[in-house]
């Protein structure tokens, strides 16, 4: 006579509750770790960005014999005043109508995107200047988003400029050169960093030492700078021999460690009240214009920068004291390394 086995009924609904608390227990744990394995990857690809940032930087000193100019052209022989004595700071090229760009448009061939620079258009659109110089006239090449420039931390994603009028699409960055200490000195824009307007500032006139000078470093496109700012990889103005324009738009890829004026953003985009000056380096957020005035990242505590020979490191906001040492190239500051 054969035995049946007992039948295991159904899970009741006190042990399929148990089950789902384990389940969202288990969830719990297991997110914030995965969340943090991507963001350390988001912060080594940063940081790599940054260190072919850097040695592109230093392939330019070797053909030039000086690192590009924050903003202007490498051939450029035109002398330069500060603010105090001359406001001729758009001034026409030597030799002339030289083409004035931004120092991240100059490494790109050496960051293996030279098809970009060879297709890029005048930013404004200038149909008469295009013609006489067989400009290409697309903005193809200025919409294109260059991963080197991009750091994968910024929870927007890639975003762009989508800009209107004359001015064309253009791929955003999440780096900066370093122009110096403060864009209100009165020496400006003789500045004491290293990429600034119309610099040539070679390795060997860093006597504070190429691993003591920042080059560049993060800061996250501004919360309007795909809407009204127009900023960009590619600057706010691409001519030829600085036909128009102002100096603000040097902020769209270059940044000053300690700013007591705009640089550009004046008002707050949460609060609608003006922003805080001095902008120094610290913590910043996505939806905030302010932010826009000074060095900071996505990371948790800290940001990247890379060195003015090519070495990368992360720097907490807790050595923000020492950061306009770091950014000046000879004034001989003994600093304190112990903070970061």
């Amino acid at each position: 006579m054969c035995s049946r086995r007992p039948q295991r009924g159904a899970f009741t609904l006190i042990e399929l509750l148990v089950v789902i608390a384990i389940i969202a227990i288990l969830l719990g744990l297991l997110l914030p770790a995965v969340q943090k394995v991507r963001e350390a990857a988001a912060r080594t690809k940063c940081a790599n960005n940054l260190h072919q940032i850097g040695v592109a930087l230093h392939n330019f000193h070797d053909v030039f014999q000086s690192l590009p100019p924050g903003l202007g052209a490498p051939g450029d022989r035109a002398g330069m005043q500060p603010w105090t004595q001359s406001n001729a700071y758009i001034g026409p090229t030597s030799p002339p109508n030289q083409r004035a760009q931004s120092w991240m448009v100059h490494i790109l061939p050496y960051i293996e995107q030279d098809s970009i620079k060879s297709q890029l258009s005048l930013q404004p659109r200038d149909l008469p200047a295009q013609q006489a110089y067989g400009i290409n006239d697309s903005e193809a090449a200025s919409a294109t988003s260059v991963s080197i420039y991009q750091c994968p931390s910024d929870p927007r994603g890639t975003i762009f400029a989508a800009n209107g009028a004359s001015y064309r699409k253009s791929g955003l960055t999440w780096y900066a050169g370093n122009g110096g200490t403060d864009s209100a000195n009165s020496q400006w824009p003789l500045s004491d960093g290293v990429l600034f307007w119309r610099s040539k500032v070679t390795i060997q006139g860093i006597a504070d030492g190429s691993s003591n000078t920042i080059a560049a470093g993060e800061r996250p496109p501004g919360a309007t700078s795909f809407d009204t700012n127009f900023n960009g990889w590619w600057q706010g103005l691409d001519t030829i021999g600085f036909r128009y324009g102002t100096p603000s738009w040097e902020f769209d890829t270059i940044q000053y460690m300690k700013n007591t004026v705009a640089s550009p953003s004046t008002t707050s985009t949460i609060t609608g009240r003006p922003c805080t000056f001095p902008a120094l380096y610290g913590p910043g957020q996505v939806r905030e214009a302010c932010d826009f005035n000074h060095f900071w990242s996505n990371h948790t505590n800290g940001a990247n920068f890379v060195f003015a020979d090519a070495s990368v490191r992360f720097i907490p906001y807790t050595a923000e004291p020492v950061m306009p040492a770091l950014a000046t190239r000879s004034t001989g500051e003994v600093i304190d390394t112990s903070k970061y």
